[in-house]
């Protein structure tokens, strides 16, 4: 009676541990693998993002090109427009209608053709 329960707890601690390891082992292996998958994911997205938003900024410079064809003077549309962006430069009210006047020029003439 007394082997059988020594063979009883020998299994049972055999069996437990094995588990145990197996266990530990699957989950490291998941976290190690999911984690690799996560940051190929997100930096496959940030830089699909990024192309994206370089393509439409390129549109716009496109498109800042084209209704500046129209302008009257040799006014740079995206080069103030960066300088609010950017705010390198403290600009003034007088900057901001100056900007507003000339933009309202451009779109009106484009408008009027």
């Amino acid at each position: 009676m007394q082997i059988n329960k020594q063979l009883r707890l020998a299994i049972f601690v055999i069996a437990t541990a094995s588990l145990l390891v197996v266990t530990l082992l699957s989950f490291g292996m998941y976290y190690h693998f999911s984690s690799q998958d996560l940051e190929a994911n997100t930096k496959n997205s940030l830089n699909r993002s990024a192309s994206i938003v370089e393509e439409k900024i390129n549109d716009i410079d496109i498109l800042t090109e084209k209704v500046q064809f129209f302008s009257k003077s040799s006014y740079d549309l995206m080069t103030d427009l960066r300088k609010y962006a950017n705010n390198e430069e403290a600009y003034t009210p007088e900057n901001l209608f100056y900007s507003s006047e000339e933009i309202e020029g451009i779109f009106r003439t484009v408008i009027y053709r």
